[in-house]
């Protein structure tokens, strides 16, 4: 498990992923929506990674939940090169 302390995150927005849902050849596909604080990364393109089991430590408790982390990077990168580390190619 990853353990953060309150005060090394900056929290950017309090919510809730929104239910969507999309219909396609007769088929509905439930997903969830989020919606981020701002515009900044419309159109960008994100990376989804799953970080597991975190534990945020307050003052006065420890909070555990899931964690994913939505990366947005500087560059595009290629879907067959992510994650593969230093060593592609070799």
């Amino acid at each position: 498990m990853k353990s953060f302390k309150h005060y090394e995150l900056e929290l950017l927005k309090l919510g809730k992923v929104s239910k969507h849902s999309t219909k396609t050849r007769g088929k509905i596909y439930d997903k969830g929506k989020v919606y981020l604080s701002n515009n900044a990364f419309t159109n960008k393109d994100y990376e989804l990674y799953d970080l597991g089991d975190l534990s945020i430590e307050e003052v006065f408790s420890t909070i555990k939940g899931k964690g994913i982390l939505l990366f947005f990077p500087d560059h595009i990168r290629k879907k067959r090169i992510i994650g593969r580390g230093r060593d592609f190619g070799s």
